[in-house]
């Protein structure tokens, strides 16, 4: 009998904690559990979003001097607005028909990244 009623006063207590686990977290969203998530496209800036972008993944090839891979730089803000006003850039990273295609070799940018961009060139590809 004794087994019996430990093994139940167990029970009892795992279900309680168990119930207070769930509870506990129910009137929380995600972002106050793990943090900001998703793609923020809100004030899309040049020195914020768009510059650091294409620092990583597109200036390995796209630079000014002796062994550049591209043809032209991306390396300023002049340099990217140059490729932006003759729809090169938009082109090139979405992948659009009849254009080069980059990353070279590579899939499209990640969506959120592809985003930024997409957004600041739609809001006039502004310095800021």
């Amino acid at each position: 009998m004794r087994n019996s009623s430990t093994w139940l006063a167990f029970f009892v207590f795992g279900m309680f904690i168990a119930s207070f686990w769930i509870v506990s977290c129910e009137n929380q969203n995600e972002e106050e559990l793990f943090g900001k998530t998703g793609c923020d496209t809100r004030d899309v800036s040049w020195t914020t979003d768009v510059q650091p972008i294409l620092a990583s993944r597109c200036l390995h090839c796209h630079y000014e001097g002796t062994g550049a891979i591209a043809p032209f730089s991306l390396q300023n803000y002049e340099d990217v607005l140059i490729r932006v006003n003759t729809g090169q850039l938009d082109a090139a990273i979405n992948h659009r028909s009849g254009s080069p295609k980059m990353p070279k070799d590579g899939p499209k940018l990640p969506e959120c990244e592809l985003s930024k961009i997409n957004i600041w060139i739609l809001e006039g590809a502004a310095n800021n």
